[in-house]
């Protein structure tokens, strides 16, 4: 009577087949993690991209239609922006989007909500009235413009930009100078003069 020949894999064939499919599984993880890192990374950039074109955006248009400047805090971390009696006979749209006359602020400053800071902006110096205006913007720092110049430089820090590996936006923040230009047209004599800025201890 003849034998039936078995065949089948040895011990050592079914080891090497384990530690390649490890090995795969190891390499298809790294890379689906990698991936998920690079997709995080890009949202959080891009959040932070989009609160900084909105607190430029609102911040100098405040700034442009202004008379005066208001810093609070002893390395000043709230920026106020007066308006003078121009804004009576113009158009002037405040922070929140409503229309500004003279006498008039904008406040922008840094608070707390669920855990993490974001800009604040209130047009009636009131912070219970204040509105978000811009996410995970953690610091803001502002100090007037020297010399001639009428302006002031801002310093922004939002989370999400790019850290020291890449350059220093996430560490250093983001600094933009911006310009009282109304103020600038008045004193040109492009227009008529405003009293407002008569007291301010900050005024340039």
């Amino acid at each position: 009577m003849s034998k039936l020949k078995q065949t089948g894999f040895t011990i050592v064939e079914l080891l090497i087949a384990m530690v390649i499919s490890l090995t795969l599984i190891f390499a298809c993880t790294s890379v689906y993690s990698s991936l998920q890192n690079s997709i995080s990374t890009s949202q959080n950039l891009s959040i932070a991209q989009e609160s900084l074109r909105t607190a430029h955006y609102l911040m100098s248009r405040s700034v442009r239609q202004g008379w005066g400047i208001e810093l609070s805090g002893a390395t000043p971390t709230e920026l106020s922006v007066v308006y003078g009696t121009e804004a009576n006979d113009n158009v002037f749209f405040g922070c929140l989007g409503t229309n500004q006359t003279s006498g008039a602020k904008d406040t922008f400053y840094i608070e707390a909500f669920n855990g993490t800071n974001h800009l604040f902006c209130t047009q009636n110096g009131n912070k219970d009235d204040g509105e978000m205006i811009a996410l995970n913007v953690t610091s803001l720092s502002a100090s007037l413009a020297t010399g001639n110049q009428k302006g002031v430089s801002i310093n922004l820090k939002i989370d999400g930009m790019p850290g020291k590996t890449i350059g220093t936006l996430g560490v250093d923040g983001i600094t933009f100078i911006l310009a009282l230009r109304q103020r600038i047209l008045i004193n040109a004599g492009v227009s008529g003069a405003s009293s407002t800025s008569e007291g301010l201890s900050t005024n340039l």
